[in-house]
């Protein structure tokens, strides 16, 4: 068991979208269900600065300063669910604070190791993967899928060498990789991860930078 440190989300389904230019453009969103209950909707990665629930599978959000088209659409509500959830690489609990078990557990502890560089941890020196450095760096683009591969595997192989015998199978770390990593503008990446814990269940984490 551990106190959540990272906000999660639900990502709610984006069937189509539409950007609708003038004096100010806005994209029209079409999902399945669950825009009622929307928190956040990104466009091209970056916060949307006001959106409007037309019903419950449309809005309407007004596109972020310097973006003339959207590419990408995210929208998400706080409920975040074990099988689909967005993790922020930003601190912070959401809604409530609450503790997380099983595979979210998993989940958090490998973002929070992904995204401290090693030798942050005085306890655990070999620990951190390092990612938020390695996305802030000017390797070049085609570089990166090898990277972060490499960050995901060396900080699953850390992880798996901490856990104590005693630790629930549900809580011990499986697998992760990288299953879909875009470039959002010159200089933010998204990566999508599929993780497992050693029970086979599966999340999914999207980590933003």
């Amino acid at each position: 068991m551990s106190l959540s440190v990272f906000r999660t989300r639900a990502r709610l389904r984006v069937v189509s979208f539409q950007t609708i230019t003038g004096d100010s453009p806005v994209v029209v969103v079409f999902g399945e269900s669950g825009y009622l209950d929307a928190s956040d909707v990104l466009i091209n990665g970056q916060p949307s600065p006001t959106f409007y629930v037309v019903t419950d599978a449309q809005i309407i959000a007004t596109l972020p300063v310097g973006i003339a088209a959207a590419t990408t659409v995210d929208i998400f509500n706080e409920a975040a669910s074990k099988s689909d959830t967005s993790v922020s690489l930003s601190p912070g609990t959401g809604v409530r604070m609450q503790n997380v078990r099983g595979v979210a557990y998993v989940t958090q502890r490998l973002v929070k190791a992904l995204s401290t560089r090693a030798g942050s941890d005085t306890f655990n020196v070999s620990l951190g993967g390092g990612l938020t450095s390695l996305i802030a760096s000017a390797r070049p683009r085609s570089e990166m899928p090898s990277l972060i591969a490499t960050a995901i595997s060396t900080t699953v192989e850390s992880l798996r060498a901490l856990e104590p015998p005693t630790l629930a199978a549900s809580e011990r770390i499986g697998t992760a990789r990288a299953t879909k990593i875009s470039f959002q503008t010159a200089d933010t990446i998204s990566i999508e991860m599929e993780i497992t814990n050693a029970l086979g269940e599966t999340a999914k984490a999207r980590v933003s930078q």
